[in-house]
C-alpha cells in the first residue's frame, strides 16, 4: 500500500470518526448517557484527534525535513498523535471521574512523555537489526 493511500484512509477513518462525535454530542444527553455511549463519545473523540493530529503532525515533519524519506514519517507522526489524543482522553475522563487534580494531571503527562522519550531513545526494530546484520556478514 502506498503512501497515498495510507494517507487517504486515515483521512477517511478521521472524518467517520469525527461524524460519529459530532452525532453523539448533539443527539445524547450526558445527564442520562450509559456507560456504552460514554465509551463510543470518548473513541470516537481520540479517533478524531489521532487521525487530525496526525495528518498536521506528519505535513509539518514532512515540510521540515523534506530530504528524508517521506513514508518512515508517518508512524511516528500518529504514535505522537495518539499520545496527545490518550492525553486529551485521560484528562477528560479523570475530570469526568471527579479525580482529576493538578498532580495527577502532571504525573498523567509526565508519564505521556516518558513514553515519547523511550521510543525517541529506543533503537531499530529486530528485524531492521537482522537484516544489518546479514548484510555484514556477507
Amino acid at each position: 500500500m502506498n503512501l497515498r493511500s495510507r494517507l487517504f484512509y486515515i483521512f477517511s477513518g478521521t472524518l467517520i470518526a469525527f461524524g460519529i462525535w459530532i452525532s453523539l454530542l448533539f443527539h445524547t444527553d450526558p445527564t442520562y448517557a450509559d456507560i456504552l455511549t460514554w465509551l463510543a463519545f470518548m473513541a470516537s473523540l481520540l479517533l478524531t484527534i489521532t487521525g487530525f493530529l496526525g495528518l498536521i503532525i506528519f505535513y509539518i515533519k514532512v515540510s521540515f525535513f523534506n530530504n528524508e524519506l517521506v513514508y518512515v514519517l508517518l508512524p511516528s507522526s500518529l504514535r505522537q498523535s495518539l499520545e496527545i489524543g490518550l492525553m486529551v482522553i485521560g484528562i477528560l475522563s479523570m475530570q469526568a471521574l471527579k479525580v482529576l487534580g493538578w498532580w495527577e494531571a502532571g504525573l498523567y503527562i509526565l508519564v505521556l512523555v516518558l513514553l515519547e522519550f523511550f521510543f525517541q531513545t529506543k533503537p531499530q526494530d529486530a528485524v531492521s537489526q537482522s537484516n544489518n546484520l546479514k548484510k555484514i556478514n556477507r
